[in-house]
């Protein structure tokens, strides 16, 4: 693929950006659609219940294979220590100096929360003019570049990544306030070219690029989504594709920890079954994450809004039979879980 396909097409070295551009889309396209049914206390809450808890876990599976000697990360100092816990279990560890990364993608994490801070702030507007807001966090995406490229450091650079990558986010929004109607298709034509021109700005700048293929990626990325999208009815009923997405952020934060320590011990035996195995041992990490961290703090959401007392509604009553004669039925509908 690196030969065939990668480099002739210049894209992003081993689809490293591919993964997080989607990643990027699809949330931003996702939490939009959350905005308009949550109030801005739910939507601050959920959002801060679902990604925390997970974190932690990633780091603190991360550190215990650290310490264990059978995972290695970027560490400045000569060993990782209780410090490195806490502040990556927080993302400081992306603005403190000489802190380790124990757990790679969590920086996309400074993306996503602070385009949701945004929304969240600005919901009640994004809510009657979807527009305005998107326009908004352009705007303070391009602001971010401007403010930043005068500073140094780590702490600088990591600000810098919001307003290089946030756009990312925030043309996924675009991309479903015009699917769903609610910005004209040259509105959103025009936010998704600023979204793109502050992009290649954050580009042109070196944040967090190791090549020059991020902008192509992105737009390969793009059309990846939308062709998604336009098959999300077909394949919305299966249930692997309901069980992939309930499981998908767990994924996210722990493959690199696992897959990476299983092919480090088995691939000088064989890189095939390096290879099997690394798959199968995350996807088992990541059910185990799941049961354990994601869907016991899914549970806590309605006792810290202050629901602990509200009496279920009844379920409503099932629709009438079908008159003798009539095969028309009706459709059956999925659940997959939100």
């Amino acid at each position: 693929l690196q030969r065939w396909v990668v480099e002739p097409a210049h894209l992003n070295k081993d689809f490293g950006f591919l993964g997080v551009a989607v990643f990027f889309l699809v949330s931003g396209y996702v939490i939009s659609a959350v905005a308009m049914r949550e109030t801005v206390a739910e939507f601050g809450v959920r959002r801060l219940v679902r990604i925390v808890p997970p974190l932690v876990a990633a780091v603190a599976l991360a550190w215990l294979l650290v310490l264990a000697g059978v995972y290695q990360v970027s560490d400045p100092q000569p060993g990782v220590g209780v410090r490195d816990l806490l502040l990556n279990a927080v993302l400081a560890n992306f603005f403190v100096p000489d802190s380790a990364v124990l757990v790679g993608v969590a920086w996309t994490l400074i993306i996503q929360l602070a385009i949701y801070a945004i929304l969240c702030a600005l919901l009640p507007i994004y809510r009657r003019e979807p527009w305005l807001v998107i326009g908004a966090e352009v705007a303070i995406c391009a602001a971010v570049l401007s403010v930043t490229r005068n500073f140094g450091g780590l702490a600088n650079s990591s600000i810098a990544n919001i307003g290089a990558f946030g756009t990312a986010v925030v043309l996924g929004q675009v991309v479903w306030a015009v699917r769903t109607h609610r910005m004209p298709f040259w509105a959103g034509t025009g936010l998704g070219l600023g979204c793109w021109l502050v992009f290649l700005w954050g580009d042109a700048l070196g944040y967090g690029r190791y090549d020059h293929s991020y902008p192509l990626t992105l737009f390969f990325a793009l059309l990846v989504t939308l062709v998604a999208l336009q098959a999300e009815e077909y394949v919305r009923p299966h249930r692997l594709v309901s069980w992939l997405s309930s499981r998908s952020y767990c994924t996210y934060l722990v493959h690199q920890t696992v897959a990476f320590t299983v092919l480090a011990a088995l691939a000088p035996v064989n890189r095939w079954v390096a290879g099997l195995a690394a798959v199968a041992t995350t996807f088992l990490v990541v059910e185990i994450v799941h049961r354990v961290v994601e869907r016991p703090a899914g549970r806590l959401i309605p006792l810290l809004l202050g629901r602990r007392g509200r009496v279920p509604q009844a379920p409503p009553p099932p629709p009438p039979a079908a008159p003798p004669g009539d095969t028309t039925g009706t459709p059956a509908t999925s659940g997959a879980s939100g």
